[in-house]
C-alpha cells in the first residue's frame, strides 16, 4: 500500500504546484490521504546548503491552506556530474535526521524522507549536498491532518553493498525493495571501469534508527583512519569503506580494522585518549559515541610524525550525575622532579590535560599519573 501511495504522490508532486489561496489534494483511487506543496528551485546560490525557511516562507499560511503536520519531503535531484555518488543530508534544528544516497545512474533522482513534524516548524528544516555534483530542482512537501509515523507503520529498508574486486571500490543501494537496492548498487558498480569485477559484498535489512551510528576503518598501509556516520550501521560501514577505498594504497583497508557502533549503545559524551609510544605524546578525542571519540583521537595521532607508534584508544563516558565538579589529575615526571595538574569533565580529560603539560617539557617519556580524583 505504501508503494502505491508514494508512487501516486510522486506523480502529483512532479507536475503540480499549489497556487495562492488553494490547497490541492493528493489521492489514490479516489481516496484522499494528504496534501502536497511544491516549490521549484531555479538556481543553486546556497552552495549546497538549502534552508526550507527561504523556500517555504509562510508556514502559517501553508498550514492554513493544507494541513498541520508535515508527513515528509520529496526532493528532486539533478546530477551535474553523471558519475557522482553522494548523499543529501537532512537536518532539523541543527540535528541530522538522515543521509539519503544519490546512487542512480540516471541524471535525475528523487529522494524522500519521512519527517512527521508540525507544519509551523518548516523553517527549521534544511538540507546539504555537494554543489559540484548535484543541484536541487524542486522540493515537495507531503502534509497530513494528523501526526502519524507512516502509512500503516514504518517499513524496513534493504541495504546492499557491491565491491569491485578489481579496483577495491564499493557501491551502495538502499530501497524498500531488495531487488531495487541490489540494482542500485550493482548498476553503480557496473557504470565504472572493470565492470567484470563487481561482486555482491553485503546485504542487510536496515531498521530505522533514532540516532546516527558510526564506523571507523584504518588503512594499514598509510596508518590513516576514516569515519562514516549514518542512521544505520550498514550505511555507516559503506561510507567509511568508500572513503578509505578512494585513497592511495586502498588494499590496506582491511576488514579486521573495521569498528562500528552498537545500535543499543547508551549514548552520551565520550572521551578517548591515544598515546604515541614513539613520540611520547597524547591525543584526546570527544564525541557522542565511542567510535567517533576514538576516531578523533586516532586521527590526530596519525596526522603527526611516527604514526606507526599510535596505540589503542582508552575511552570513558562522561558521568552526567557528577554535575559541574571537575576531575583533577596529578602527573609527575621523576626524570625532572616536576609535577603537573590537569582538570576536565572526565577523569580521562583531566589526565590528558596533565599529560600534555608534562609532555611539552623535556624527558616526556618519564610522565606518570600519580593520582586522580
Amino acid at each position: 500500500m505504501k508503494s502505491l501511495l508514494l508512487a501516486s504522490f510522486m506523480l502529483f508532486a512532479g507536475c503540480s504546484q499549489l497556487p495562492e489561496g488553494k490547497r490541492d489534494v493528493a489521492q489514490a483511487r479516489g481516496r484522499e490521504f494528504g496534501y502536497y506543496f511544491t516549490r521549484n528551485i531555479n538556481n543553486n546560490r546556497d552552495n549546497g546548503n538549502i534552508s526550507f525557511a527561504k523556500i517555504f516562507r509562510n508556514p502559517e499560511q501553508i498550514q492554513q491552506m493544507t494541513a498541520p503536520f508535515i508527513k515528509g519531503a520529496l526532493v528532486e535531484i539533478n546530477k551535474t556530474n553523471p558519475r557522482a555518488r553522494g548523499t543529501v543530508d537532512f537536518f532539523h534544528r541543527g540535528n541530522r535526521l538522515e543521509s539519503l544516497f544519490v546512487t542512480s545512474v540516471t541524471p535525475v533522482q528523487h529522494v524522500y524522507i519521512s519527517l512527521n513534524i508540525p507544519t509551523l516548524e518548516i523553517g527549521d528544516i534544511s538540507l546539504r549536498f555537494d554543489p559540484l555534483d548535484f543541484s536541487v530542482r524542486s522540493i515537495t512537501l507531503m502534509l497530513n491532518d494528523e501526526q502519524v509515523t507512516d502509512w500503516g507503520g514504518r517499513e524496513s529498508e534493504f541495504g546492499v553493498i557491491f565491491k569491485n574486486v578489481s579496483t577495491n571500490l564499493y557501491y551502495f543501494g538502499k530501497s524498500y525493495s531488495d531487488i531495487d537496492a541490489e540494482y542500485q548498487a550493482r548498476s553503480a558498480c557496473e557504470a565504472q571501469s572493470f565492470a567484470n569485477g563487481c561482486r555482491l559484498f553485503k546485504r542487510e535489512i536496515i531498521q530505522a534508527g533514532f540516532q546516527n551510528l558510526a564506523c571507523k576503518l584504518k588503512n594499514t598501509s598509510t596508518n590513516k583512519f576514516y569515519l562514516g556516520e549514518a542512521p544505520s550501521v550498514l550505511e555507516a560501514e559503506f561510507i567509511v569503506r568508500n572513503a578509505c577505498s578512494r585513497e592511495s594504497f586502498n588494499n590496506g583497508c582491511v576488514d579486521s580494522t573495521l569498528e562500528c557502533s552498537n545500535p543499543n549503545e547508551r549514548m552520551g559524551e565520550q572521551f578517548c585518549m591515544v598515546r604515541n609510544s614513539s613520540t611520547n605524546k597524547s591525543y584526546l578525542g570527544k564525541g557522542d559515541n565511542a567510535i567517533r571519540a576514538s576516531f578523533e583521537a586516532q586521527r590526530q595521532c596519525a596526522a603527526e610524525s611516527f604514526n606507526n607508534g599510535c596505540g589503542n584508544p582508552v575511552c570513558e563516558q562522561v558521568d552526567p550525575m557528577r554535575g559541574q565538579r571537575p576531575f583533577n589529575c596529578l602527573i609527575e615526571n621523576p626524570s625532572t622532579n616536576k609535577s603537573y595538574r590537569g582538570t576536565g569533565a572526565s577523569r580521562l580529560e583531566a589526565e590528558f590535560n596533565g599529560r600534555r603539560a608534562c609532555e611539552s617539557q623535556s624527558f616526556s617519556n618519564g610522565c606518570r599519573v600519580q593520582r586522580c580524583d
